[in-house]
């Protein structure tokens, strides 16, 4: 009797498994529009082949750089599918593999329930040593450093109030701690400065991570979601 429960478990946990891909894969397939989001990062494309349960292979129409950074076996993105009628519907999924502008998905299966697609920022005031690569050399090793505060954080940088003067372009190291509870977490995340405002002798830089590890994004994104 218990062989037999159990194989009916397994029937009826495959059959409702090929339920959800068949009702994912009919969304996707009828939306109106694709979109893949990461971050602040959306980008429209289309699907172009899907291997159903298992991975499906999406092209971007324009790229940048932010998905030239997206490291590959990522987790924390999103397929948003926009309907004909009615409300988008967003997947989790994870960046199995990519060839820009191909990227190659794990298959959308079940929808989440309500998901809002914007920046979680958390604001602080921590301070870092910041240490700036050599301008003629940004392989060489650092040739200046200061200290600066973090100002907030989000998933794709932070915002930095120093006396350090950095231009835009920059490339700089800072030191960000993320723990949470008795867990300790303290991050060596190399940056690229894209703006700058000065005031008197007060730099506020607007710092994007570079090429951030995955076990990095994912530390950041648990601080986040503590805030």
């Amino acid at each position: 009797m218990a062989e037999n429960d159990s194989g009916k478990t397994n029937v009826n946990a495959d059959e409702a498994r090929q339920k959800t891909i068949a009702f994912s894969s009919g969304l996707i397939n009828n939306a109106k529009e694709i979109y893949f989001e990461f971050g602040e990062h959306r980008y429209r494309g289309d699907l172009l082949d899907a291997r159903l349960g298992e991975h499906i292979l999406f092209r971007v129409r324009h790229a940048d750089d932010g998905l030239v950074r997206i490291p590959v076996d990522y987790d924390l993105s999103y397929l948003r599918a926009i309907p004909e009628n009615g409300k988008p519907v967003t997947f989790k999924v994870k960046l199995l593999q990519k060839k820009i502008p191909h990227l190659l998905l794990s298959f959308p299966m079940e929808p989440e329930p309500e998901v809002v697609r914007k920046q979680t920022r958390r604001f602080m005031r921590v301070t870092t040593p910041v240490v700036l690569k050599r301008r003629d050399n940004t392989m060489a090793a650092a040739d200046r450093a200061g200290i600066g505060t973090i100002l907030d954080i989000s998933e794709k940088g932070v915002m930095l109030q120093t006396a350090f003067a950095l231009e835009k372009g920059d490339r700089v190291t800072i030191f960000i701690n993320v723990s949470s509870g008795d867990e300790k977490k303290n991050l060596e995340m190399p940056c690229i400065v894209r703006r700058v405002e000065q005031k008197g002798k007060q730099f506020t830089c607007g710092l994007e991570f570079f090429k951030p590890s995955p076990q990095s994004l994912h530390a950041v994104a648990d601080f986040l979601a503590l805030s």
